[in-house]
This record gives C-alpha cells, sequence and structure tokens, in this order.
C-alpha cells in the first residue's frame, strides 16, 4: 500500500508539474496569469482591469485623477512571483468589504519590473522596496489622499480591516 501510494503521488506530481511547464498559467488563480503577461510587458495598458476594479498603471495619472476626484489612491507593489501578492489579488474581489472600499478609490498597481517601482525603491519612504540584496520585501500597500500626502502604508495582505480604515481615514483627511 505504501508503495503503491507513494507511486501514485510521484505520478500526480510530474503531471502537475508537466502541466505547469507546458501550460504556464495554468496551476495559478484566476487573474494571476493576467497580472505576470501585464507586468512582464513593456508597453502595459493604462489601466487595467481585475473583475470589477480598474487599476491604473500610470502613478502619476491615477494621482492626477485622485485630485480630481477628490478619492484616497490606494497602490499595490507586487511581483508576479509573489503569492501573497497573488493572494491578495483574490482578496480584491472576494472580499465584499475590501472590495467596496477599493471602489471610492483611485487604484493602482506597481509592479517590480516597473520604472517608477526602481525610481520609488530609491525614494526613504519605502525601504521595503529595496528589501535585502536587491531582492524587495513584497506585498506593499500605500494610501494618500487625494491632495498626494502618505497616510499609510503596510506589507500584512489579510489586514482588511486596517486597509478599509485607513482608506476611510485618508478620505476624511482630503475633505475640508
Amino acid at each position: 500500500v505504501k508503495r503503491v501510494s507513494s507511486l501514485a503521488l510521484f505520478i500526480i506530481g510530474i503531471l502537475l508539474l508537466y502541466n505547469g511547464l507546458v501550460q504556464p498559467g495554468g496551476l495559478m488563480p484566476l487573474g494571476v496569469s493576467r497580472m505576470a503577461q501585464v507586468c512582464a510587458s513593456n508597453t502595459s495598458p493604462l489601466v487595467e482591469v481585475h473583475e470589477n476594479l480598474p487599476w491604473w498603471r500610470d502613478f502619476s495619472l491615477a494621482q492626477q485623477r485622485a485630485r480630481a476626484e477628490q478619492k484616497p489612491v490606494f497602490v499595490d507593489f507586487y511581483a508576479t512571483w509573489c503569492a501573497n501578492c497573488q493572494a491578495f489579488q483574490y482578496l480584491t474581489v472576494s472580499d465584499a468589504q475590501l472590495n467596496a472600499a477599493l471602489h471610492e478609490a483611485v487604484l493602482v498597481k506597481i509592479c517590480d519590473r516597473d520604472t517608477v517601482f526602481r525610481t520609488l525603491q530609491q525614494d526613504s519612504h519605502y525601504p521595503e522596496l529595496r528589501g535585502v540584496g536587491g531582492q524587495p520585501f513584497l506585498p506593499l500597500f500605500a494610501i494618500y489622499s487625494s491632495e498626494g500626502v502618505l497616510t499609510w502604508k503596510g506589507q500584512d495582505y489579510q489586514a482588511i480591516q486596517t486597509m478599509v480604515a485607513q482608506l476611510n481615514y485618508a478620505r476624511r483627511v482630503a475633505r475640508p
């Protein structure tokens, strides 16, 4: 019984590995392969939509829009190799409270391969992006008021209550 079950697990493992190599993205959660494609692309779309959330790919344009609409900016720094980044992507659409709060903000995705990511690695506000040995500590989330003031940043992708509260705070800060 031990030999048969070991052999069965070995065969299943080989099949999963083969499937993952032949069909990249075949084993990834919904939307993750799209994230990888956009991140790897040299010509990212201006806005990418994940389910019902539009994510800006240009940080400065997103900040302009936030100022015009008096909305906070929610920034998601991510990498395609980051499992927690992928898990957060799923939470943005599966958690109703987080999804509703994100609808009230201007959303930005910054991939570790983006030029603005490398620029922000030099910013003293983001030592997490420098990480250790060039390996950034991801995911990283930042919330700005509509006026461009950094009001919060964090790395716990499961801290939904905190993110919602900080988005509400950033929204109140923007109002006179």
